[in-house]
């Protein structure tokens, strides 16, 4: 297994055909990056792309922050939208909590879940 890992996020997204997650229970065995304790999603979104169903991670709690852009998530039965609007911004919520989201203008988001579990989300 390696010891030391350095490399660009963009191009790992890129080498894994645009999947943004970066760090997780799902990566190589013999990499550094393979964990099941954390998962990180390194994602560039445009303006006006969507998660197009409501879903809720089981266990997992989730932190999203902004880069720059703008992010619309929307907490259906919290009754809460919360916009991402300036760099920095972020929201955290707990495992069991129904989500969606849309982008308002191209973003860049980095997404932490904890802990990593194979098939923790479910749609509602």
């Amino acid at each position: 297994m390696e010891k030391i890992k350095s490399g660009n996020f963009n191009d790992i997204v890129k080498n894994r055909k645009g999947n943004p997650w970066v760090i997780g229970h799902f990566i190589e065995e013999d990499s550094l990056l393979k964990s099941s304790d954390i998962e990180i999603k390194w994602a560039f979104h445009h303006k006006g792309d969507s998660k197009s169903k409501i879903v809720s991670n089981i266990h997992a709690k989730t932190l999203c922050f902004l880069i720059r852009g703008r992010v619309s998530l929307i907490f259906p039965d919290c009754n809460q939208n919360v916009s991402l609007k300036k760099e920095g911004d972020f929201i955290v919520w707990d495992g069991g909590v129904n989500h969606t989201w849309e982008v308002l203008e191209d973003s860049l988001i980095i997404t932490v879940r904890w802990p990593s579990i194979p098939n923790d989300q479910s749609i509602n």
